[in-house]
């Protein structure tokens, strides 16, 4: 059972201002059962990844979560829970590998994963999560820059083994962090 790769969830907003939070179920006492949601949110902190410091990995995206669960929530045709955040394993290959069995089991089940993330390469556990599972997989990525070395998320996603990409969107890029080979890749790719 995925339970054990979690701390759970802490927040610091009132009862009166949840909105997003009194629609979505939070990991908090008890470990939600994952085949009752379309949408599983959880965070992965993992300092020797890189990224910004943060007080810990059990409190990390607090701030994020405190912000969102303010958010109206729309869309009740789709049952959210947040898991909480990735307990950090003893190397940053370990929490990586977290990162993929719970992926792995929420792709089973049909529940999308969304993750909150320190550094870029906890995609890459989310991506590798697939392997075994689809023919085909479509991956959605937040960052403000495009780039294609070889120690990046895309690289590494688009050079797996094995590939089951079948599309890659990049949302919220800033053209000033971008780089033109790395643009041009991508139309050349028709991501």
């Amino acid at each position: 059972m995925i339970d054990k790769f979690f701390y759970p969830v802490h927040t610091t907003v009132s009862e009166e201002k949840r909105r997003f939070s009194s629609a979505a179920v939070l990991h908090g006492r008890s470990f939600p059962d994952i085949s009752k949601f379309t949408i599983a949110i959880f965070g992965v902190y993992d300092h020797r990844l890189g990224g910004a410091e943060q007080p810990g990995a059990e409190e990390a995206f607090a701030p994020i979560r405190n912000e969102l669960y303010q958010l109206y929530y729309k869309f009740p045709e789709l049952s959210v829970t947040d898991l909480g955040n990735i307990i950090p394993g003893e190397s940053p290959e370990d929490t990586l590998s977290a990162v993929s069995t719970v992926v792995n089991e929420l792709a089973s089940q049909g529940v999308i994963s969304v993750i909150l993330g320190n550094h870029q390469l906890a995609g890459l556990g989310q991506y590798s999560g697939f392997d075994g599972l689809s023919k085909f997989t479509e991956i959605t990525v937040f960052d403000k820059a495009v780039s294609i070395h070889d120690q990046d998320l895309v690289y590494r996603i688009v050079s797996h083994e094995p590939n089951h990409l079948f599309n890659l969107n990049h949302l919220g890029h800033q053209t000033p962090f971008c780089d033109d080979e790395a643009l041009g890749a991508f139309e050349k790719m028709y991501f």
